[in-house]
Formats: C-alpha cells, sequence, structure tokens
C-alpha cells in the first residue's frame, strides 16, 4: 500500500504542476483557454486529478507509522488547497464564456432586420421619391403657353403609358460584416479562427513529443532485450555444465543410498534371530581371545 500511494502522490504532483502552468501561471496563453477543446481537455485533466486526490486521502489512513502518516496529510493539504484554486480558475472561464456567448447573441439579435421592418423602411423610402418628383415638376414648368403645352402633352402620355408603381429602393448588395456573421453563425472570427489553430498547432507538437518518446523507450526496450539474449547466449555454457555436475552429483547421492540400503539389509535383514546370533558369536570371540591371552600362556608341554 506504501508504494501504491507513493506512485499516486506523484502522479498527482506532476497533474498539478501541469495544471498550474497551464492555468494559474502569469506566462499562461489566454487565447488558448478560450478553446472550448482546451478547455474540456483541462477539465477531464482536473477531474482526473481530484479522484486521485480522494483515493490518496482514503488509502491515506491505513498507513500504520504515525508520523509519515502526518507528512502525507500535510502534503495531501496543500494539494487540495491547489485544487480549489484551479476550480475557482476553471469556474471563472466557464463564467466569462458564457458571458461573451450572450454578448455575442445580443448582438445577432440587433444585427438581425425581421420583414416588418424592411416593409415599413421600403414604404417610408417610397413617398418621399414621389415628393421630390412633384417638386421637380413644379420647379421644371414655365409660365404661359408653354406651361399648358407641356400639360397636354403630359396628358397625353399618360393615357398612352400608364405610370409605373413607385418602386422601393434596392437592398444593400454587399451585407456588413455584423450581418453575415448573423445569417451565418458557423464562420467564426478570425480571433477564434488563430486561438484555434494555435492550440491545434499546440496539440500536434505535444503528440509529436508523446510519439517521439514512446519511440525512444520502444528502441530502448528492443536494445534491452536483445542485450539480455545476447548474457543468456554467452552463459549457456556454463549453465550447461553446472547442469552436468547436478547430474553427476544427484546419481552419487542415488549410488550411496542403495549402498546404505545394502547396508541396513545385511545387519537387520534376519529379524531379532540373526541379531542374537551376531550376539553370540562376539561373546565367543571374547571368550576365545580370553583363553589365547591369559589360559594357553601357562600350559606347559
Amino acid at each position: 500500500p506504501t508504494d501504491s500511494i507513493d506512485a499516486d502522490t506523484i502522479n498527482l504532483t506532476r497533474f498539478l504542476s501541469h495544471l498550474s502552468e497551464t492555468l494559474l501561471s502569469p506566462a499562461a496563453d489566454p487565447s488558448t483557454l478560450r478553446s472550448p477543446y482546451e478547455r474540456n481537455r483541462i477539465g477531464a485533466n482536473f477531474e482526473s486529478a481530484r479522484s486521485l486526490l480522494l483515493r490518496l486521502e482514503h488509502d491515506t489512513q491505513s498507513i500504520k507509522i504515525a508520523s509519515k502518516k502526518q507528512a502525507v496529510l500535510l502534503d495531501l493539504q496543500s494539494k487540495r488547497d491547489t485544487v480549489r484554486r484551479l476550480q475557482a480558475r476553471l469556474n471563472e472561464l466557464n463564467h466569462e464564456d458564457s458571458d461573451e456567448d450572450d454578448d455575442d447573441d445580443d448582438e445577432e439579435e440587433g444585427a438581425e432586420l425581421t420583414p416588418s421592418e424592411a416593409d415599413t423602411a421600403s414604404t417610408s423610402w417610397g413617398p418621399a421619391r414621389t415628393a421630390s418628383a412633384s417638386i421637380d415638376t413644379e420647379y421644371a414648368q414655365p409660365p404661359g403657353t408653354a406651361a399648358d403645352a407641356a400639360a397636354h402633352l403630359a396628358g397625353a402620355l399618360r393615357s398612352r403609358f400608364p405610370a409605373p408603381a413607385a418602386q422601393t429602393p434596392p437592398s444593400d448588395p454587399e451585407p456588413s460584416a455584423r450581418t453575415t456573421g448573423a445569417r451565418y453563425p458557423g464562420t467564426a472570427p478570425p480571433s477564434n479562427l488563430e486561438s484555434r489553430d494555435q492550440a491545434l498547432g499546440a496539440h500536434r507538437a505535444e503528440q509529436e513529443a508523446l510519439t517521439s518518446s514512446m519511440l525512444a523507450l520502444a528502441q530502448q526496450l528492443k536494445s534491452s532485450v536483445h542485450g539480455f539474449h545476447d548474457s543468456v547466449e554467452a552463459e549457456r555454457d556454463v549453465l550447461d555444465a553446472a547442469t552436468a555436475g547436478l547430474d553427476r552429483n544427484v546419481a552419487g547421492i542415488d549410488v550411496a543410498g542403495r549402498k546404505m540400503g545394502a547396508l541396513r539389509r545385511m545387519t537387520e535383514g534376519r529379524g531379532w534371530w540373526g541379531r542374537m546370533l551376531m550376539y553370540a558369536w562376539i561373546a565367543g570371540l571374547w571368550a576365545l581371545a580370553l583363553v589365547v591371552v591369559f589360559v594357553l600362556p601357562k600350559l606347559r608341554f
């Protein structure tokens, strides 16, 4: 359990240091934090760090040594404070993003015109043009007979060619940038595109760094495997010689065991009667030895 707690503590320290550099560091890029993808990634890392902190707090209760337990609890308290600051910073970023979305919605609503407003504008432009036309005709008519002739000619023309209806002013063929953004909400402003490109570039660089590190680890693992294989091949002769020696020792032990068994059978093979006979032979030999030593020298021929 202590090894797992140490490993989790190291992982939590790495998580919090990375998040602190991203969110709390003054050198952090604010345009990167505005990206929704970047905020989602940071939020996922923050949730992982918080769950790891909770698991460490639970596992710390199983430590038996009081001094080590107190040190781990103090370290976790400082990490808990860091997690709270990160949570406050994330909430602030989410609040700013929601405020910007509300402002964009208000601008889009102000930029769009309803059909009723467009009709009102067209009808208001119509009488102004007819009034200007009537003013021009009043100042263009000369006095006297010329005015009567012009009126007669105008009446004849009106009878042949009826006057066209009042035309509404043509709409502006080139909409403004705000109207274009309101009609096509999918197009993002240049600043968002630049921040998104920067975020994608940073992620691409991070992925390339991870890929290169994984390739380096794979090459190191391959080289270590080859080295282990070479060492095993070099020590194979030594292993074979040791195996042969062990086999010879086992064979010698088996032979000694068989000899001990034969001796045991020779001493105890006849049972109780054989043992009594052996004791009788020993007693007889002792008696013979005493006779030879003490009795025979006294006999004189």
